[in-house]
């Protein structure tokens, strides 16, 4: 129940930050920090850049733990708006984020919010030659999260 937990406000994470603290970080602060994507957007996977990253289970699927998963996706979506770049290259650590990110919002069942995210990368990267990107990003929407491994 830690991702949960962490979600509500209720434990820090392996740093000592909450969920709240999160929300404050700047957007420099986002691209250079790179321990708390996993926090702020459980999957049902291990992290293999984050060790002590929570491992989302079924049971910590709720109502209240997605409406802050539809805050940090707002935060998010604000900080990949920054940062055009992202976008300009085929490879970026912001790719595999987005990746994460999508496939938080399939487990949650945040449907009308991966499709807005979707449509929003779709609007970034028309009319870029990021074929190897997108389709990693369409592995993250097809993949069978729950029997992943």
């Amino acid at each position: 129940m830690k991702a949960t937990r962490f979600l509500l406000g209720e434990i820090p994470d392996n740093s000592g930050r909450y969920i709240s603290d999160y929300h404050k970080f700047t957007f420099e602060q986002m691209e250079k920090l790179h321990d708390y994507i996993q926090w702020m957007f459980p999957i049902s996977e291990p992290s293999a850049f984050n060790i002590h990253a929570p491992i989302l289970t079924k049971e910590e699927i709720s109502k209240e733990a997605a409406e802050v998963i539809k805050k940090n996706l707002s935060r998010f979506i604000a900080f990949l708006k920054s940062r055009d770049d992202i976008f300009e290259t085929q490879f970026d650590h912001n790719h595999m984020r987005i990746s994460r990110v999508i496939k938080c919002l399939r487990l949650f069942r945040l449907g009308n919010e991966l499709l807005s995210f979707v449509e929003f990368l779709n609007s970034k990267t028309f009319d870029k030659n990021l074929d190897n990107v997108t389709a990693h990003w369409i592995e993250a929407i097809k993949k069978d999260l729950w029997n992943a491994n």
